[in-house]
């Protein structure tokens, strides 16, 4: 009977050790599959701002070693966030929001967020959208709109009516040591 249980205790004991040890065998090549995939992913996005107007920056926003792409592309008239998915060795378009004629608002983005915002203008305002990056997917959190009184005055957050204050406390919050991609102008 005693030496049941002292031989269960041996592959429970066993299992264990084999677990940790391949635990440990994945995390070193995720580390060095990160540098590979973040070569990749800048001439994938190299290859695509070829031959298009306007300016982009190439960043890591979540921080997950595969930098994103975020342009100002002139030719289409749109913001967009790009990214790169190592597994289909493509990049896509998580976010984009297209700008009025003659309205060329820089992208913001932040690093200590995890965020980057994306402005359009009309003859009746401003609408700035943030997006929080998380691997391949951008996820909207805040559609901020500030409207100049030619048509309706006042400030909305998410859809709802809030004061200046609030609007302006909810884009910092997730806007923190921001960076610019400023439009070319082409």
């Amino acid at each position: 009977m005693k030496q049941i249980t002292i031989k269960k205790k041996v592959k429970q004991l066993c299992c264990i050790l084999l677990a940790v040890i391949l635990c440990m065998g994945m995390t070193v090549p995720a580390m060095a599959a990160s540098s590979r995939y973040y070569n990749a992913a800048v001439s994938s996005y190299k290859k695509y701002v070829k031959g298009k107007r306007g300016s982009y920056k190439i960043v890591d926003i979540d921080g997950n070693g595969i930098p994103e792409l975020l342009m100002h592309n002139s030719s289409a008239g749109i913001n967009e966030i790009r990214t790169y998915n190592p597994k289909t060795r493509k990049n896509v378009r998580a976010a984009s929001v297209g700008y009025g004629k003659g309205y060329n608002f820089p992208i913001k983005y932040s690093r200590t967020c995890h965020t980057v915002m994306l402005c359009n203008a009309s003859t009746g305002g401003t609408e700035y959208c943030i997006y929080r990056v998380r691997g391949t997917k951008a996820t909207r959190i805040v559609k901020a709109e500030r409207f100049n009184g030619r048509f309706q005055k006042g400030y909305k957050v998410n859809g709802k009516r809030v004061s200046g204050s609030t609007y302006s406390r909810s884009v910092k919050k997730y806007m923190q040591k921001a960076g610019v991609v400023w439009s070319s102008g082409m």
